[in-house]
């Protein structure tokens, strides 16, 4: 494991035991990413903003090539990949389903 996923683990063990990742990573992101940039500071903060506007709100922290938050520890190569893109697409999907746009 390295730094990262290693803090983030002792986080969720500890300052924010009992939490549900979810809610982590749908308000509190901000603020999960300082706690594991305090802990790891090598590791840059990332804002979905500086990709587009149109995006979820997100931060989350980059570290040797990957992206991390409280749902994905370990760390996904793309940042598309993190679940809250993920879900955010499907729910986007859905709703254009239902309009009839899909």
């Amino acid at each position: 494991m390295n730094k990262v996923t290693i803090a983030i683990h002792k986080l969720l063990a500890t300052t924010w035991k009992g939490r549900v990742l979810f809610d982590i990573n749908n308000g509190e992101c901000e603020d999960f990413a300082r706690d594991v940039l305090e802990i790891v500071p090598q590791a840059k903060e990332v804002w979905s903003e500086m990709f587009s506007m149109e995006l979820v709100g997100h931060v989350w922290v980059e570290y040797r090539g990957k992206h991390y938050d409280a749902e994905c520890p370990d760390g996904v190569r793309d940042w598309h990949d993190l679940f809250i893109f993920i879900r955010s697409k499907n729910e986007s999907n859905a709703v254009q389903i239902e309009r009839g746009e899909g």
